[in-house]
């Protein structure tokens, strides 16, 4: 970005125009485009130099979701949490029968829930619905799915969903 467009951003801000507006003033004026996500950037770069760019954003007093820099917080309420670097090399491998992955696909308008289980080597997929994505209706589906596999359960392997939470139930 030129210092002359990042002027002309920095003044368009500083008259109350929107991101989304001054990325639209300057295509219509025909000056280079610029989408809204770069001007995002540029006030977030101004920001954290210790400018003031950021005050003029409409939103900038209201309580949001902070975009940037911060985790989700998922993984901290994970107990006993493992990560996949921990996964032994043998379920790695795919050469071994009953190593597991397990996920959740979530229905139309967040009615409802599949848990899939998919073995690794073989590519069976087990899915099983559960009515809502908490953990222990999660767990409780997966303990029903691989209630006939127990002896071909050695690894089971989840994203870091809080659906996962209970992972160290035996079964």
């Amino acid at each position: 970005m030129t210092p002359e467009l990042a002027g002309s951003i920095s003044t368009l801000l500083e008259q109350q125009w929107s991101p989304e507006q001054i990325s639209g003033g300057l295509k219509e004026e025909g000056k280079t485009a610029v989408c809204p996500e770069t001007i995002y950037q540029q006030v977030l770069k101004d920001k954290r130099a210790g400018g003031k760019l950021y005050l003029n954003l409409r939103r900038h007093a209201k309580k949001y979701r902070q975009r940037y820099g911060r985790r989700t917080g998922s993984v901290k309420g994970i107990p006993n949490r493992v990560d996949i670097d921990g996964c032994p090399e043998v379920a790695n491998q795919r050469e071994r029968l009953g190593d597991w992955e397990a996920d959740t696909m979530i229905g139309k308008g967040h009615q409802g829930a599949l848990v899939t289980l998919d073995g690794r080597k073989s590519k069976l997929r087990l899915a099983f619905p559960v009515e809502n994505k908490t953990a222990e209706a999660v767990t409780g589906s997966i303990i029903t799915l691989l209630s006939g596999f127990k002896e071909w359960v050695h690894t089971l392997t989840f994203d870091n969903g809080k659906e996962f939470a209970k992972h160290g139930k035996r079964f």
